[in-house]
């Protein structure tokens, strides 16, 4: 996870291991998606599995965060993070605006991009 430090304003990074063998886990996020492709109920409890291993890791990080940028690898771009049941039973978006980036090179490219129009909007 990278984020800001509000006090420095430089970035940290957090690494949160996934406790589940890469292959289980891209089994877990196809029957996530066939179930919510074809709108069956039983798509609940796959949304609480992969919150519970994607997301929570990171939850202390992620209170009182209004924006989430995913940047997903690999079979993870399969993963409509958005439909993650959080403990709440809310979906991820309901408490977190998201969006997606291909790479940190390219999220980098896109903040540097905003904070010089930002810069020249306020001149």
């Amino acid at each position: 996870m990278l984020s800001k430090n509000k006090s420095s304003g430089s970035s940290e990074v957090k690494v949160y291991p996934i406790a589940i063998k890469p292959e289980e886990l891209s089994r877990k996020v196809n029957e996530f998606h066939d179930a919510l492709a074809e709108q069956r109920l039983s798509y609940a409890s796959g949304a609480r599995e992969l919150y519970t291993l994607l997301i929570a890791p990171a939850e202390q990080q992620l209170r009182n965060v209004g924006t989430i940028c995913i940047v997903p690898d690999s079979f993870l771009w399969n993963v409509p993070f958005q439909a993650l049941m959080m403990p709440s039973e809310h979906f991820l978006i309901e408490d977190h605006a998201l969006y997606y980036a291909p790479s940190l090179s390219v999220l980098r490219e896109m903040n540097r991009k905003k904070a010089k129009s930002e810069t020249t909007n306020s001149s």
